[in-house]
């Protein structure tokens, strides 16, 4: 009966053990890709990009800024990671007058076209609905 005994206990035991599922987490930058400073490099139109001019994505509240080297700009967002959509929406600007303002009217002028994204190499390219790139930037450095 003792043999009986030991054998059982194991089996016993196992049989209260409750499975449960533990989250898998997630690698840090891959649940919010976008959040962050981006320097935007290139516009679509412009000859020319101030290279103080920074895109930043507040993922939390689906907001972004962009600051020129005059004027800054800003608004919502709505972003997919699996389909890498990206739209920007309520455009806004503030209204200095400035000797060189190129580059927030072009910047005003291509973040509505934006419709996707896509990331390469540390850099960002936002694109328009046919898949022309429309904004490049490149990861802010520390950010």
């Amino acid at each position: 009966m003792k043999i009986y005994a030991v054998l059982l206990a194991p089996l016993l035991l196992g049989a209260c053990v409750v499975p449960v599922a533990l989250p898998v987490p997630v690698p840090a930058g891959l649940e919010k890709p976008l959040s962050g400073s981006w320097q935007i490099t290139e516009a679509a139109g412009a000859g020319k990009i101030a290279p103080e001019t920074v895109i930043t994505f507040n993922d939390d509240k689906l907001q972004f800024g962009v600051a020129t080297n005059c004027n800054r700009l800003f608004g919502g967002y709505e972003s997919t990671v699996k389909n890498k959509t990206l739209k920007f929406s309520a455009v806004a600007s503030t209204l200095k007058a400035c000797p060189d303002m190129e580059t927030e009217q072009q910047l005003s002028r291509a973040l509505p076209q934006v419709r996707t994204y896509r990331l390469s190499g540390g850099n960002l390219e936002m694109l328009d609905e046919q898949g022309r790139m429309v904004i490049r930037g490149k990861r802010a450095a520390g950010k």
